[in-house]
């Protein structure tokens, strides 16, 4: 099963992304021996400032055909 996050900004060189990186390469390491992942994350930017529809809709965008959504 692939697993992908669809997130609104970007995750720059700061604390968070580190630990997030982190997380995710266990996963992905540890969820091989289950049949999941790799994870892949998309990001975008909302760089008209929409707010939550724009971002809706490009949140929209990025989820591939076919995905199951939770």
């Amino acid at each position: 099963m692939k697993i992908q996050i669809c997130a609104i900004g970007r995750m720059r060189d700061i604390p968070e992304a580190k630990l997030a990186n982190n997380y995710l390469e266990r996963f992905n390491r540890i969820g091989s021996n289950f049949g999941l992942g790799p994870v892949k994350t998309l990001e975008t930017e909302d760089k008209k400032s929409g707010g939550p529809t724009s971002e809706g809709r490009l949140l929209k965008n990025l989820i591939p055909t076919g995905s199951l959504t939770c």
